[in-house]
């Protein structure tokens, strides 16, 4: 039988439903059961648990290649092969390839190849080439890219010209490698096979070949998220997969009327569960906080007290039903933490 009285309040919070109240005062506003209602037998209940809490937040992002830019040169000569609008090219994969035999082959590199690079030529550029060559396995480990093309250099870019399909001079002229920073996608071709082209002249628009999850932060809410934290990714699918910040921009911009924003961006820990999407809505789940192993209860079971605090009716073996004075804690999932005179498998009077 209730022994505390009850208040109606306007929210309790925003997980609160007002129908829980309601009914709690309908039952028992008076300072015990009503006579004429149901007993505890049939009232409808839920059992406290002992579980897991986790409140998360939602954020719209969108799911794409990031970047831009556009490949220009080659080697010059006819076009006799090009990949596919779509493809993504690795380091060592073909760019281009004019004549039947002349290739320009993709390299793992900052800054662009603007010269022919041979034995005794010295400088970044023979560094990030060196560093390639050792990435695909063509440099001895033991020989330290060290920025000066010397006789093993040169030993290292005969072996791979050879395995590319390039004439093994142990030369890398110019237009035979295009450096990029990782791999990158064909967003589109703009030569055609068949096509004389020259030094400068546009291959291909290209994006990078990894695809991420960008979206735009209010900048009030930029203390959610902080470069490396763990985020789960829903598809439009609803199914979720995880993925990580790689990237806060520091400058905030205000777009399309709406606050300022700061750009992010947050890589997918496993690329190949996301299939063939581009350019799709995606939504970014942000878990706030987290508390295991406590006592929850539906958040529709809270009753206001009319001296203050929150209570559940917990409904008895012999049918009575009685309050039990609660402290709240974490909102999640329809449940709320609670503390008290109350255990898990206790069952709590609910709204039918």
């Amino acid at each position: 039988m209730r022994t505390l009285g009850l208040v109606a309040v306007a929210a309790l919070t925003g997980a609160v439903a007002a129908t829980g109240i309601g009914y709690a005062m309908a039952a028992g506003q008076a300072g015990g059961a009503d006579p004429g209602g149901p007993s505890a037998t049939q009232l409808a209940t839920a059992a406290i648990e002992r579980t897991t809490l986790v409140a998360e937040t939602e954020l719209g992002a969108t799911l794409g290649y990031p970047g831009s830019g556009t490949i220009r040169g080659g080697r010059p000569g006819v076009v006799t092969s090009l990949p596919r609008e779509g493809a993504i090219l690795e380091q060592g994969d073909v760019v281009v390839e004019t004549d039947g035999n002349q290739r320009t082959i993709l390299l793992d590199g900052r800054r662009p190849a603007w010269r022919t690079m041979r034995r005794g030529t010295g400088g970044s550029d023979v560094a990030q080439l060196e560093r390639a060559l050792a990435a695909l396995g063509f440099l001895p480990r033991d020989v330290r890219p060290d920025g000066f093309f010397g006789d093993r250099t040169r030993t290292a870019v005969r072996a791979w010209q050879k395995k590319a399909g390039l004439k093994p001079d142990g030369i890398v002229d110019l237009g035979e490698v295009l450096f990029a920073q990782g791999s990158i996608r064909v967003s589109q071709l703009l030569a055609s096979v068949g096509e004389s082209i020259g030094p400068s002249s546009p291959i291909a628009e290209v994006t990078s070949g990894a695809r991420v999850v960008a979206m735009n932060l209010p900048a009030e809410r930029q203390t959610l998220l902080t470069t490396g934290d763990h985020v789960l990714v829903e598809l439009p699918d609803g199914t979720r997969t995880p993925g990580t910040v790689s990237e806060i921009g520091n400058v905030a911009a205000a777009e399309g009327g709406d606050g300022p924003t700061l750009p992010v961006k947050i890589a997918l820990d496993d690329p190949a569960a996301i299939g063939t999407l581009d350019g799709a809505p995606v939504t970014v789940i942000v878990t706030l906080e987290r508390r295991e192993d406590v006592l929850a209860a539906p958040v529709d079971a809270l009753l206001a007290l009319r001296e203050g605090g929150y209570a559940v009716e917990v409904a008895d073996p012999d049918g009575e039903t009685h309050l039990v004075g609660v402290e709240l804690g974490l909102f999640a999932d329809g449940l709320v933490q609670v503390t008290g005179a109350v255990e898990a498998g206790d069952s709590v009077v609910v709204p039918r």
